[in-house]
């Protein structure tokens, strides 16, 4: 049974209200939009108490109009569970998925490639009819899952019953509020593509979600499911708990004031830096220079092209050629000085910090560090409501599961000496690549330590 009218996956449903009494419905979607999805769930396996499991699932999809509805473009990260004393930490990405979907004029999903992102494909939705506190209806959807976490995605269908429920209130704002009840039925076979060893699923799901009655923004949905999977082996896996997912408009970053505080504060590294004989890189080979020795005043530290101290960030741009520069993704990176540079990228403003000093072979930061880490604290301790990527690179000098190893420790080893800075743990996410994304050949010194870098993207959402 397909709905007269289905709105959007991931909430992408706007409502236009006529009073307070009715609403119509209305599909919008283009614009940047931020998904996060958390999982808190309780966890069985053949009926046995396992743990608590914490799942989070985060989106950046931009819309854009296209033939027969509007065109999704952007990315899903998928991370594993880490919880600590019941309280975030930061989390290490398990998958980074693209997104490529249409969402066609009726709000059907048509994905380029199905990869099972969104895992709700035609839910929430609505009868093309006005809908009064109280009205009911039902629709089709299709919800992918991955309950093992193989890799393997298994789409089953699914039809849920809707009731509209009028407007509310959600922190000082009014919303309009639906509830919707759907169940898990699953037979083997029912979907070719999927796991062939799921051989039945099973359980209820109730969802609250509320959408912002004057802009018709998506604000929260709570799914609140208890569900059972059973595979050939006789093994079952049970989830019990509730899903929270967020939306949100996405505003864009301050390149110019950001990037001319980050020019200033590695402009002028730590005067209580470490002198002496350089302390050997990660590469085996002594320091770059970006940390000058200790007597070594402003204006000897200050790189060529630094800006004065009293620059505007308008003036700072502009003396470095760089005006409008990180609204252009094809741009080349713009240095910033000691060793550090920035370019745009889909997800944020990307930092690169070329040849961090570690012991060799261990994720430990050697003391000459320290000032970098200081002035990147400083600086991303003043950008508001953004999240933090860290990502650890290798250069190709060993086995790729060990490089792959060392470069999550490492990112990891970032993060925490910035939230020992007193930056959050919640606010970053981490992951490494091993030796997969070289920026040289591995063929000299001097390019494997450009290899062996770390990027810290401050990301657009």
């Amino acid at each position: 049974m397909k709905p007269k009218s289905v709105a959007v996956a991931l909430c992408f449903a706007a409502l236009a209200a006529a009073s307070a009494q009715d609403a119509a419905l209305v599909f919008t979607g283009t614009g940047r939009y931020k998904l996060v999805e958390r999982s808190d769930l309780s966890k069985y396996a053949d009926g046995a108490y396992v743990g608590h499991v914490y799942r989070e699932t985060r989106a950046l999809i931009e819309g854009k109009p296209a033939p027969g509805g509007v065109r999704f473009e952007g990315g899903f990260l998928v991370f594993e569970e880490t919880l600590r004393d019941m309280s975030l930490a930061s989390r290490r990405i398990e998958a980074e998925v693209a997104a490529d979907f249409t969402i066609g004029t009726n709000g059907w999903i048509t994905l380029a490639v199905d990869n099972g992102y969104p895992s709700l494909r035609g839910f929430p939705a609505f009868p093309a009819d006005r809908v009064a506190p109280g009205a009911r209806w039902q629709a089709e959807s299709v919800r992918a899952v991955d309950p093992l976490n193989s890799g393997v995605m298994t789409r089953m269908p699914v039809v849920a019953e809707y009731e509209y429920r009028g407007i509310q209130d959600y922190r000082g704002v009014s919303v309009h509020a639906v509830r919707a009840k759907y169940a898990t039925r699953y037979r083997q076979g029912q979907d070719r593509s999927g796991d062939p060893g799921l051989t039945q699923a099973s359980g209820t799901h109730e969802v609250d979600i509320l959408i912002i009655a004057e802009t018709g923004a998506p604000v929260l949905s709570r799914d609140r499911l208890d569900e059972t999977f059973t595979y050939a082996s006789g093994k079952t896996v049970r989830f019990k708990g509730f899903t929270l997912s967020f939306f949100e408009t996405v505003a864009p970053l301050d390149d110019g004031g950001m990037i001319h505080d980050f020019r200033r504060a590695f402009a002028d590294p730590n005067p209580a830096a470490p002198a002496g004989p350089a302390v050997a890189s990660a590469s085996g080979l002594p320091g770059n220079g970006s940390t000058p020795p200790a007597d070594a005043g402003p204006a000897a530290a200050r790189p060529t092209g630094a800006p004065p101290v009293d620059a505007k960030p308008e003036d700072d741009l502009r003396a470095a050629g760089a005006e409008g520069y990180l609204g252009d993704e094809s741009a080349p990176e713009l240095e910033l000085g000691s060793g550090v540079s920035a370019r745009r990228t889909e997800e944020g403003v990307m930092l690169t910090i070329n040849d961090v000093r570690f012991v060799p072979d261990q994720d430990a930061v050697l003391p000459e560090e320290t000032w970098r880490l200081d002035a990147l604290a400083a600086v991303l301790g003043k950008i508001p409501d953004r999240g933090f990527l860290v990502a650890g690179h290798t250069a190709s000098v060993g086995l790729p599961e060990h490089e792959m190893d060392l470069s999550i420790r490492r990112a990891k080893r970032i993060v925490d000496e910035l939230v020992k800075r007193g930056i959050p743990a919640s606010r970053f996410v981490y992951r490494g690549y091993g030796s997969a994304k070289p920026v040289a050949p591995n063929d000299t010194e001097t390019n494997k330590a450009r290899n062996r870098r770390v990027e810290i993207t401050i990301l657009e959402d």
